[in-house]
């Protein structure tokens, strides 16, 4: 790889613990890392407009996102892309998103294999936004389209007390939406969560296609929760 971060431990970040911007070939393997859950923006791995990323045995903590993969082009000041991701056998847990893909970007997103994850104590497990709602996004985003995002696999993930295991929407935004989210995999998860999942998009009906979801099972402890 031509970035390699590997056995060590981290510890009250301030912000980003680690972001990738415009990379090829990562591995991050055996990290721990423990952030403040009170303070904003204490993601811990950031992969943004990243290609050909391994995240292989980590163990994280942290008051934002533990993984979050973009694709904002404003970074680069290109059209990159983000592709060919792996995490495998790692344990979460995040106030905000265990795991999040999308949410500030026009870059497409694809080719992510999650699996053999654990996800504890944590807001949602897996969050997937090709455009942040209205009621999510406290600040103005350069979103302008909606992330494209395809091929996202999720494959024996185990999440304990979390308040929603899946959030999945692919939206519009003053009609200028033209994204989609397609070829997702949900199989082997076991989940007990506060609130149902949710997938969904307003006016576009190709906005999202080719879901599945095989060997899922989720305990909702609270049905009141929609």
């Amino acid at each position: 790889s031509a970035i390699r971060i590997e056995g060590i431990k981290l510890r009250s970040a301030a912000a980003y613990t680690v972001w990738c911007v415009g990379c090829d070939g990562v591995c991050l393997r055996d990290i721990t890392v423990r952030n403040s859950l009170d303070g904003p923006n204490t993601d811990v791995f950031d992969i943004d407009c990243s290609s050909n990323v391994r995240i292989e045995r980590c163990d994280l903590c942290a008051g934002d996102d533990c993984i979050a993969i973009k694709s904002d082009p404003y970074r680069t000041g290109t059209k990159r892309i983000t592709e060919n991701i792996v995490v495998s056998d790692c344990q979460l847990s995040s106030v905000t998103c265990a795991i999040r893909i999308g949410y500030d970007g026009d870059a497409r997103i694809r080719n992510c294999l999650i699996e053999n994850i654990r996800i504890a104590n944590s807001g949602h497990g897996i969050d997937i936004l090709s455009i942040v709602p209205k009621v999510r996004s406290g600040y103005q985003l350069k979103v302008e389209r909606g992330t494209p995002m395809d091929n996202l696999v999720f494959d024996r993930i185990e999440m304990i007390n979390v308040r929603q295991a899946i959030f999945v929407w692919a939206g519009h935004q003053q009609g200028k939406y033209s994204a989609y989210i397609r070829n997702l995999v949900f199989s082997n998860i076991r989940a007990e969560a506060l609130a149902s999942g949710f997938i969904g998009c307003m006016e576009k009906d190709y906005a999202l296609s080719n879901i599945i979801f095989e060997n899922v099972e989720l305990r909702i402890r609270d049905s009141g929760h929609r």
